[in-house]
């Protein structure tokens, strides 16, 4: 009997546990999303993180920990953007638990359930703009002025690259008549520089905003600044 090299065993073994790790980042959940209640509060969590039910955190059965996803009630297609950090939820027609901060912004904490969707959160990127629309200096003024968590925006772009972030921030100002704000975040271990127009005093306004930027082409949605502190 011919016996394989262990090099070669263990090469198909990560390339299998890769494998299911690219199909399970395109796959979109659909069914029930309950979450936490406030006596886990101190808890640690499978990851090791102590649970805080006022952060943006979730418990997915099979997700890395560290993973972001969007999860959208389907009834009022509010989302938002959690971090994995346990694991469940144990009751089999659950697809995902959440904390309350994050029931709360889905608006479902009255009902206690919800039917969602749930991905894996991929920052957008508006496509390439056409060379005649680029910016030709590389040259930019920058004012920066430190912007208070308050209220809420519109996420309508995420980059990595310092001038496409800056071409696209001055054709959101040319197009909008206003300067969107900048938020550094970090999604699965890489930087990235989200847009967000804002601020607006209610979920109401930054959704109504949300639908005309859709309109012109702009996909995003909306984020609690609160919790960007």
């Amino acid at each position: 009997m011919k016996v394989c090299h262990p090099y070669l065993i263990a090469g198909l073994v990560l390339l299998f546990i890769q494998l299911n790790l690219n199909a399970l980042s395109q796959q979109v959940e659909k069914g029930k999303a309950s979450y936490y209640s406030d006596q886990f509060n101190g808890r640690k969590t499978a990851s090791g993180e102590v649970f805080d039910n006022n952060k943006m955190t979730a418990a997915h059965r099979t997700h890395p920990f560290g993973t972001q996803l969007k999860v959208t009630n389907l009834k009022n297609n509010r989302s938002v953007v959690v971090t994995v950090n346990d694991r469940g939820p144990w009751k089999h027609d659950r697809v995902v638990d959440v904390t309350k901060a994050a029931a709360k912004e889905l608006g479902f904490v009255a009902e206690g359930i919800a039917e969602v969707s749930v991905e894996v959160y991929q920052p957008s990127v508006p496509p390439a703009e056409p060379a005649e629309n680029k910016v030709a200096s590389s040259l930019f003024e920058v004012n920066l002025i430190p912007v208070s968590g308050s209220g809420f925006g519109v996420q309508v772009g995420a980059f990595q690259q310092i001038d496409n972030l800056f071409t696209e921030l001055l054709r959101i100002e040319k197009k909008y008549g206003h300067k969107p704000m900048v938020h550094v975040a970090k999604v699965n271990g890489e930087r990235y520089y989200r847009i967000i127009i804002g601020p607006y005093e209610s979920r109401e306004k930054a959704e109504r905003k949300l639908e005309k930027y859709k309109k012109d082409g702009l996909d995003g949605f909306i984020i609690d600044l609160k919790e960007l502190e």
